[in-house]
């Protein structure tokens, strides 16, 4: 039989060991937009601690109905009730471009609460990035706080007024800072949202600004940056935040486990 999925053989997945060992069937799958890995599971929700991984050929020699979700396109789950029971799909973000926006918005907020606070974002004075090294630097007076890695998610022209994807750049940007954006596309593609699937678009800065929040929103992005280049702005998505110092090293991501730690 003709191997099904897009994704090799040996692409790791992540699953339980409950499910490993054959304790539990698998009830739920997703495949993720924001680093294309797919998750195997008995429920959405489940328990972080007995998380493995395994390779997607293992996966479906435990389970060899899974050969029907091949075609499962990022950003969408299926969930079944038994493994008797057919699959289910459905979208894990809104389908509709304005709901989607929506929740984008909501999300980008959300992070950037935890962020500011987290890593005192109000206290440095200076910014930059290195598209060329794939990093975001906050400093004072020179000497770099925070650092982050940076991708890019897309740009606005002031003079036409245009956003312009960044996947659709071609050479002008290192791969580094667009990978994963073409993940962006193809979840626009099978929803049919024209504004992620159009490389370019007449809008207003307010517009690209919405538009880099959906990205954000779709490769879980720890904080969305608008930066003013010349002639319009320059968005940015950044993740694995980190202070300098390593006596301070925190990950954004890590920030809430702390919180509560303390409490």
């Amino acid at each position: 039989m003709e191997w099904p999925f897009s994704d090799p053989k040996d692409s790791s997945v992540l699953t339980t060991q409950e499910i490993v060992d054959g304790r539990e069937p698998i009830r739920y799958v997703s495949h993720d937009v924001d680093d294309g890995a797919w998750q195997f599971h008995s429920g959405p929700d489940f328990d972080e601690e007995s998380t493995c991984l395994i390779t997607l050929g293992e996966m479906v020699q435990i389970d060899p109905t899974l050969v029907g979700l091949a075609d499962l396109a990022l950003g969408v789950s299926a969930w079944r009730e038994s493994p008797s029971d057919p699959w289910a799909r459905e979208s894990m973000f809104p389908t509709d471009w304005m709901e989607l926006v929506a929740e984008a918005v909501s999300y980008v907020q959300e992070v950037h609460e935890n962020v500011k606070e987290t890593f005192e974002l109000s206290t440095y004075d200076q910014w930059d990035y290195f598209l060329d090294e794939g990093v975001f630097e906050w400093s004072v007076k020179d000497d770099v706080a925070v650092h982050a890695h940076v991708r890019v998610a897309g740009a606005f022209t002031e003079s036409d007024q245009t956003w312009k994807w960044s996947w659709a750049t071609g050479s002008e940007l290192p791969d580094t800072v667009v990978e994963g954006m073409e993940r962006v596309r193809k979840f626009g593609e099978h929803h049919q949202l024209r504004h992620l699937v159009e490389p370019t678009w007449k809008t207003e800065s307010f517009d690209a600004w919405q538009a880099a929040c959906v990205a954000g929103l779709l490769m879980n992005s720890e904080y969305v940056f608008r930066a003013t280049v010349e002639d319009g702005y320059l968005f940015l998505l950044l993740d694995d935040l980190e202070f300098e110092d390593e006596d301070e090293l925190i990950s954004a991501n890590d920030a809430e486990i702390a919180d509560v730690e303390k409490s």
